[in-house]
């Protein structure tokens, strides 16, 4: 057990000699009404995160069963797929106590027409802009060029102060390499990458200070 140190004329604690996340018998991290803790190792937020990645992973083996399927079926279930990559973003979003202020938002460039991103999300006082992705594309074609679209688009329509993040449950490195290859120099400098939902909420989390 720790030191603790008492005022013995004011019969009160002064305090401990050790942080919260060493003591040995302390309950979900001196947090029991944010967090939950029935292993006495986890915290809510590590929980939820490894309930999105199951249920995105069910879903993924959905999709695949539905290819085999038809094309028709297998489209509808990646359709899915995206909206339950979406809804593990919200829960954990407002998990970490971000505001998600608006969904499917405008943004408009001069090269590409209108485009939307999923989501507004305020969190302290930082506003961003944050569009949600299964996975980044791995070849040329109209997804690569839809995701720049939305990326040009957002950095040409977003106030200067709001952050661009763009938020993969997955994607593989040359993939994104080939995203960024894509892009004008002024958003490369602008966008932010998350992938893994983890990652995510340590992006969330650094913005609240």
């Amino acid at each position: 057990m720790p030191a603790g140190f008492t005022d013995a004329e004011g019969a009160s604690a002064l305090g401990s000699d050790s942080a919260p996340s060493v003591r040995k018998y302390l309950y979900a991290n001196a947090n029991p009404i944010g967090n939950i803790d029935p292993s006495g190792r986890v915290t809510l937020i590590e929980t939820m995160v490894v309930t999105a990645i199951d249920t995105t992973l069910n879903a993924l083996a959905r999709v695949s069963v539905a290819w085999v399927t038809s094309a028709a079926a297998g489209g509808a279930a990646l359709a899915r797929f995206g909206a339950v990559v979406e809804e593990q973003v919200v829960e954990l979003s407002e998990g970490v106590g971000a505001q998600i202020l608006q969904k499917n938002i405008e943004v408009i460039s001069r090269l590409g027409g209108p485009r939307q991103i999923d989501f507004l999300i305020k969190i302290s006082n930082r506003l961003i802009y944050l569009e949600s992705k299964a996975s980044l594309p791995n070849r040329a074609g109209p997804a690569l060029t839809r995701l720049v679209g939305q990326i040009e688009s957002a950095v040409e329509s977003a106030p200067a102060e709001a952050e661009i993040t763009i938020f993969a449950a997955n994607a593989e490195e040359a993939a994104l390499d080939r995203v960024y290859a894509s892009l004008s120099d002024g958003a490369v400098v602008r966008v932010n990458f998350i992938v893994g939902y983890a990652n995510l909420v340590t992006y969330l989390q650094s913005l609240e200070f």
